[in-house]
């Protein structure tokens, strides 16, 4: 292929010079949306060229690329334009929403509604191996097991008014579309999103001590414990660095700040299977992979006396510490927000992304899909209580975690003195520009 594009190029820009003189410095040549590149036509101005480039590129999205899918494949009527639609589903069964293309023996939630999508006939099956050709993006990518009551992606798709019965028809029972709305060309699930917002469902025997672990069912939190929590929580409202609450972040990276809006326990205490809940319903700008499980699993072992302050506060302000990790099937996505896009493009014409009226539908969900299979877990299988028993494995006293760290520090200097093999380099963490510069110094 590379061989072939290069020779596309070559002879295009050949016959260009030959015809008119212009050199590749004055018309440049550009890629489809495949990658192949578009050949000049002869004598073209590069206003020509620039109208070419565009046609070609709209005709990928509305014939399948060259016109082979068209002619093989035909799509149910109606206008094609920019969707957003709303995603619910239980995560309990699949390897979380994000779907590699071309891993067919992972099951993941996207993976379902691209095959939904293409039985419904409103987008191409060449959908499937390459996203971009519906210009598909997804606003929270939920990790194994979390669940999502409701999910925001954005494509391109051919919208009959019957779109959602459709693609359920093609779709398993915990994984529905539950409404859509036209937005402008330019949207984007993901960049569009100012906040988003998560419930954590508690089973109140996480904040109990460790006597209290062998009759969870009895267990009821007191009015003190529970204001405890409240406290907690609101400790993280603000802007902090997180960089300990997930994975390939280190202290002091800009990426590693997050801002939480609120934090807070919805509601008060309920009972189910005769265990007690709390919700714990958190706000933020955006969140990194693990970020809310590690922040709830602090909170756990802060309410339960299992770490002390020290430990909370080191969590923030050492460059590592041992913060554990809360099961994922608690974790429910429930809102994304659009509310600079709303206040934008929210007009009668446009309807503004909120879905209030498609609440129920999505309540309803929540009740007969993803809340059943949480209280199960907990309640049969007793999957919160086993969790509880490993934080004894972990050390909150800090002292484990600076011996780490500093071995990991010595390990990362000692590589930059003496030349590395290729695939030796492969096995290294990554060092910032400050980790050479300070490594350089003191060697």
């Amino acid at each position: 292929m590379a061989e072939v594009s290069e020779n596309v190029k070559q002879e295009s820009q050949q016959e260009i010079t030959e015809e008119t003189g212009t050199a590749e410095e004055d018309i440049k040549i550009e890629n489809d949306r495949n990658g192949i590149p578009i050949p000049i036509p002869r004598n073209s101005s590069k206003k020509d060229y620039k109208n070419l480039v565009k046609q070609k590129k709209s005709r990928a999205w509305t014939d399948g690329g060259d016109g082979s899918l068209k002619d093989k494949e035909t799509l149910v009527g109606g206008p094609k334009k920019k969707v957003a639609i709303l995603i619910s589903y239980c995560g309990k069964n699949y390897h979380g929403l994000q779907h590699n293309p071309g891993d067919d023996k992972v099951d993941t939630i996207e993976k379902r509604v691209f095959q939904a999508l293409v039985a419904a006939k409103v987008v191409y099956s060449n959908v499937i191996n390459d996203r971009k050709k519906c210009a598909y993006q997804s606003c929270s990518r939920t990790d194994k097991g979390v669940s999502a009551i409701g999910n925001v992606a954005s494509l391109k798709c051919k919208i009959p008014k019957n779109l959602c019965e459709l693609v359920n028809a093609h779709l398993p029972d915990d994984i529905r579309l539950t409404s859509f709305e036209q937005v402008t060309k330019g949207f984007c699930a993901k960049k569009r999103c100012t906040h988003r917002t998560y419930s954590y469902y508690c089973p109140t025997i996480c904040f109990g001590s460790k006597e209290d672990w062998d009759r969870p069912s009895s267990f009821r939190i007191s009015t003190e414990k529970l204001e405890g929590v409240r406290e907690l929580l609101k400790k993280y409202i603000g802007t902090r660095s997180y960089h300990n609450f997930t994975s390939g972040k280190r202290q002091g990276d800009e990426s590693a700040k997050r801002h939480i809006l609120d934090f807070r326990i919805q509601g008060d205490p309920f009972i189910c299977n005769e265990w007690e809940y709390v919700e714990l319903r958190v706000v933020g700008q955006s969140f990194m992979i693990h970020q809310i499980r590690k922040m709830v699993g602090l909170i756990i072992a802060r309410a339960g006396n299992h770490c002390q302050d020290d430990h909370w506060e080191r969590a923030f302000q050492r460059p590592f510490e041992d913060v554990p990790k809360a099961p994922g099937n608690g974790l429910v996505l429930r809102q994304v927000h659009y509310d600079v896009y709303n206040k934008d493009y929210g007009t009668d014409k446009r309807r503004a992304l909120e879905w209030t009226d498609k609440q129920n539908d999505m309540d309803d969900f929540a009740t007969k899909n993803i809340l059943p299979v949480i209280f199960k877990m907990d309640t049969e299988e007793e999957s919160m209580v086993e969790w509880l028993k490993t934080l004894q494995v972990h050390d909150f006293t800090g002292a484990r975690a600076e011996k780490q760290w500093e071995k990991q520090e010595f390990e990362r200097k000692e590589a930059l003195k003496r030349p590395l093999k290729v695939e030796e380099s492969l096995h290294l963490p990554k060092m910032s520009k400050l980790d050479v510069e300070i490594a350089s110094v003191q060697a």
